[in-house]
């Protein structure tokens, strides 16, 4: 059987190395991304693989946490953040991850919370089919949003 993937995307470089090391202790595939086009990217060509994904909400993390939580229900998402009053500020964090961090984390707590988070979920996600024709949009301001893909 195929071990369960976990899509990492971070430009933290510390973090990234802690990520992958604690991802690959578990004995899990991984897939790196780098924003959100590379995100869409990669996932365009398929997603039944991912058991988690591990999003640092620096850079564009925060949009692509969006765009996963709004366009795919049930997605199942770590976010990690170095700012602890973003997860109490942002809604939409809440209600779509499944698991938060604050950074620094040690790779003992980033190993045992995704390995956690995979074991919790009996199966990997599901298709991830609206990303074949996603548009990756930024807010331009109010109730104005750009498209830049």
């Amino acid at each position: 059987m195929k071990p369960p993937v976990i899509l990492l995307a971070t430009t933290d470089p510390r973090f990234e190395e802690a990520a992958v090391d604690a991802i690959i202790d578990n004995g899990f595939g991984i897939r790196r991304v780098r924003g959100v086009r590379d995100a869409c990217h990669r996932l365009s060509d398929g997603a039944n693989d991912i058991a988690l994904a591990v999003i640092d909400l620096e850079g564009k993390g925060l949009t692509l946490l969006h765009i996963l939580g709004g366009c795919e229900p049930g997605f199942p998402i770590l976010a990690v953040s170095d700012r602890k009053e973003i997860f109490r500020s942002d809604e939409m964090i809440s209600g779509v991850a499944l698991g938060k961090m604050t950074k620094p984390v040690t790779f003992e707590e980033l190993r045992d919370k995704i390995a956690s988070l995979v074991r919790s979920r009996a199966t990997p996600s599901t298709a991830v089919s609206w990303v074949r024709n996603a548009r990756p949009v930024r807010s331009t301001g109010r109730n104005r949003v750009e498209t830049f893909w």
